[in-house]
């Protein structure tokens, strides 16, 4: 055959010979006539793989594109579809799908190098049939079609060889280099591995609700047809009975789930044949979080103890999911040292008994991606001005100092209970809040002694004001003095500020006065560190009028005030805030709907400017921004990477304005992630053996160890009061409380009405797992200096479909006079085991463990 001679040709002559293997079976009507069916399907095949082939190469592979490039072809790859051939006695030829298997196609074609989707052999498609109901195309291109075809680059080809082989692994890729996209490769190439040998079950996990609803989509797009519709999003906002959740995992219908972690656990927890060897295939992204008790790191543990089980017994381990990770900064723990720093990372290596050192590709990423620039600002560290100079004098000075004095009178010596009470001298630093909010903690212990109940009362509201007076400090030094006002108002919205008419009057009487200096400051001397944020932003508008920008800040009133001011002061400005939901009516924040929108109006044309806490940090894929400003604001060494991976349009730069203090932070993490990338290189080169011996010494400590006291134990019922951390009062025994799924705990006491009263409001939190938000649960009791109700948020009511039921929170709670933190330090300090509830008991409660609904009624109507 020549070489100018047409490219079908070669294939032709491939499949001709491949055919002459081909056995009829003799039939009445002779074979004559079957081999004209068997021609005419050959032919038409033969034009459907051809046109394939020339769509893939119409998408980037022979006009210019360069190799590895990402080619999304939008239309559909139609194949013309017609019936299976077959002999009249209606026995099926030998299928022909493998007869235009890529593999034979790709032999002879030029760029067969090229790292397109492999499309495999197409078999029997009655199993699909059987399994979701559907009538399969009597086609082997359900297979070949895909709604966009995905290419991916040499560097995501290279870090993805070992996933692609079945071995469990880490992927190492910068934000914005496609990790999601060598994910969805992996997912394709393990459903066609598991197609016609077994059962494919991947589970991709995700840390947000945004990124699980942006993953799917991106997932359906380059899924080939036949599995389009056998991929379901399953997040804590989605209203689904625990039935048919159970339903979803285990049948066959689906084949690829996209979940937040918190799905799976509960489903361990409350389904009693829940087993690993149900899937097939876990993807965790941002894998960076398996730290502590992480829901990641809970399903990583079960994923350890079954392994290492079965390895001491010799069995096989066929049936346990691959592993994979995925994160731009595996971190290293807070590591002071390279060693220590080696350490770490081998042992998040170790999670997934990995036998190699993750794939790097640093070298080809750069050439593929563009590197931001680093650009600091050096700020002064706060606003001089009279407004908070008054607060502090008046009201905050007064505050604390009658807090000490409380705490050091007699009546506290009387009963042994003594302080160090001395406030930090700057009250604009975060360790003055750390203070605040820890000596609150320590005083909820002392509301059980009858005679310091009052004192601890009236201290507890004056550290909310104190705390409240701290972040108007913030916003007048970030934003004006006007905005301070503004958050010192936000007060007369919640009734706790309230608590002592005392401290109340003391605000009352200074606020005209703050009002008036606000004004007064405000017009003599604008707030310099804004003046230089708005230069900056219009310099680049100026310059790319189509430019975007993400401002990271620390609080979501900042966040939400400072979206407000940008927007008023330019037209070009169009900024909006996006934070997450805040833990308290108090804290100003947003549904995962409301941010989901925000994100859809910055990919248009709706904003141009993202003002946003650290939720936009990590977790959420969002459009390449020309700059990213860190607006005096500092975390720790991965949120900076991340955030700096944001700025991945060409010559992005990153702007940190940050004063001495914050400054001197940026540095520690600076070390840091050389720190990391030092280890990283180290850890790549050392020998398979040494790497291997290294990830079974973390292995030993990762080993999930046993409770022994739990089953030595298990009939003792252990002293757990619960109390109202506000006024002290008796609210029930943390042994009437059951643990429904992974993350909620549900009071099973039919007296609880007689201690909290209800109060409707369904805004404080979100539908999840089967239950509707009803309302909050306030403290029924007694405040001794006044003699009225408490009135104290000690939990929340939600309604499941056996009844409404209620929920302690937990930092509103005392349990044996001690305030907690988590539902876990129950079993570290008290021995206090929460017991577990499933479905069927669930089913059995009757209604006097239940909210009495004419209460609730009573409720509504107050």
């Amino acid at each position: 055959m020549g070489d100018d001679e047409p490219e079908s040709f070669s294939i032709d002559f491939e499949l001709n010979k491949e055919f002459d293997n081909v056995e009829l079976q003799p039939s009445p009507r002779g074979e004559e006539e079957a081999l004209v069916d068997v021609e005419r399907t050959i032919v038409e095949d033969l034009c459907s793989a051809l046109y394939v082939r020339v769509a893939h190469s119409q998408d980037g592979y022979e006009h210019g594109h360069e190799p590895g490039t990402f080619g999304e072809h939008k239309e559909r790859h139609s194949s013309v579809k017609q019936p299976q051939p077959a002999c009249p006695d209606g026995t099926l030829l030998p299928d022909l799908g493998n007869l235009l298997s890529p593999s034979t196609l790709a032999s002879s074609h030029p760029l067969a190098n090229q790292h397109s989707i492999d499309m495999p052999v197409m078999s029997d498609v009655s199993q699909l049939q059987e399994a979701d109901g559907r009538q399969p195309r009597q086609s082997y291109s359900e297979y070949h079609d895909f709604h966009k075809k995905l290419v991916l680059r040499d560097y995501q080809v290279k870090v993805a060889e070992r996933s692609l082989r079945g071995q469990n692994d880490i992927i190492l890729l910068p934000t914005g280099a496609g990790k999601t996209y060598v994910a969805i490769k992996i997912i394709i190439e393990h459903l066609y591995s598991l197609r016609e040998t077994g059962k494919p079950k991947v589970v991709f996990f995700v840390p947000t609700v945004e990124l699980a609803i942006q993953q799917i989509r991106k997932i359906q797009d380059y899924l080939p047809l036949a599995w389009e519709d056998r991929s379901r999003l399953i997040t804590g906002d989605v209203k689904m009975p625990f039935e048919q959740l159970v339903k979803v995992i285990t049948e066959d219908r689906y084949v690829v789930l996209v979940v937040t972690p918190a799905i799976i656990l509960n489903y361990f927890c409350m389904h009693k044949e829940a087993s690993l060897s149900q899937f097939s295939l876990f993807i965790f992204d941002e894998y960076h979080r398996a730290t502590k008790d992480s829901p990641y790191n809970a399903l990583i543990s079960k994923y350890l103890e079954i392994k290492l089980q079965m390895s001491h017994d010799g069995k096989a381990l066929a049936q346990l999911p691959q592993l994979i990770g995925m994160t731009a900064t595996i971190g290293t723990g807070g590591a002071a040292s390279l060693a220590s720093a080696k350490d770490y990372i081998i042992g998040m290596c170790a999670k997934f008994c990995l036998e190699s050192p993750p794939i790097q590709c640093k070298e080809l990423v750069e050439v593929s991606q563009s590197t931001p620039e680093e650009e600091y600002e050096l700020v002064q560290s706060r606003r001089q001005d009279k407004m908070s100079d008054y607060l502090q004098l008046e009201l905050m000075e007064k505050l604390e100092q009658n807090i000490v004095h409380r705490l050091m009178s007699e009546v506290f010596q009387r009963h042994d209970v003594s302080f160090k009470a001395s406030f930090p001298d700057n009250r604009h630093l975060t360790t003055y809040e750390h203070y605040i909010v820890k000596l609150r903690d320590t005083l909820t212990q002392l509301h059980s002694i009858e005679d310091l109940r009052s004192d601890v009362h009236y201290c507890m509201v004056a550290l909310d004001h104190l705390k409240h007076y701290y972040r108007t400090l913030q916003l007048v030094s970030l934003l004006t003095c006007e905005h301070g006002v503004r958050h010192l108002k936000e007060m007369e919205q919640h009734p706790m500020y309230e608590g002592i008419e005392e401290i109340w009057k003391l605000f009352q009487k200074h606020f005209k006065e703050l009002q008036r200096l606000a004004k007064e400051e405000d017009t003599a001397e604008p707030n310099k560190k804004i003046e230089s944020l708005q230069r900056r932003l219009t310099a680049l508008f100026e310059k790319d009028a189509d430019s975007k920008v993400i401002i990271f800040v620390q609080m979501r009133v900042v966040a939400q005030y400072l979206a407000e001011l940008l927007q008023q002061a330019s037209p070009t400005f169009q900024a909006q805030a996006f934070t997450s939901a805040g833990p308290s009516a108090e804290e100003k924040g947003m549904t995962p709907q409301l941010r989901y929108d925000v994100m859809e109006g910055f990919e248009g044309h709706k904003y141009n400017i993202l003002v946003a806490t650290s939720v936009l940090e990590e977790g959420i894929d969002i459009q390449a921004c020309n700059m990213v400003i860190r607006y005096m604001y500092v975390k720790d060494m991965i949120a900076k990477i991340q955030s700096r991976g944001r700025a991945r349009r060409e010559k992005g730069v990153m702007i940190a304005m940050l004063d001495e203090n914050l400054r001197q932070q940026e540095e520690k993490n600076h070390f840091k992630e050389r720190l990391m990338y030092k280890a990283l290189d180290e850890i790549a080169v050392m020998p398979r053996e040494n790497f291997q011996q290294r990830v079974a010494e973390q292995l030993r400590l990762l080993t999930p160890k046993k409770r022994a006291a739990e089953k030595k134990h298990s009939n003792v019922t252990h002293v757990a009061k619960v109390a109202c951390k506000s006024c002290g009062n008796p609210l029930g025994d943390m042994n009437d409380v059951r643990k429904y799924g992974q993350n909620h705990f549900l009071i099973m006491d039919e007296k609880l009405h007689e201690r909290v009263r209800p109060f409707p409001d369904p805004t404080f939190m979100k539908p999840m797992d089967g239950m509707v938000p009803y309302g909050r649960l306030l403290c029924k009791g007694t405040t001794r200096r006044t003699g009225e109700e408490c009135h104290y948020k000690v939990g929340n009511l939600i309604k499941m479909d056996t009844g409404h039921f209620g929920m302690w929170a937990i930092k509103h709670i005392t349990v044996n006079n001690n305030p907690l933190k988590k539902y876990k330090d129950l079993y570290d300090k008290y021995r206090v085991e929460i017991r577990a509830i499933d479905l069927e008991e669930m089913a059995e409660i009757g209604p006097e463990m239940c909210f009495p609904e004419e209460l609730l009624q009573e409720a509504v109507e107050a």
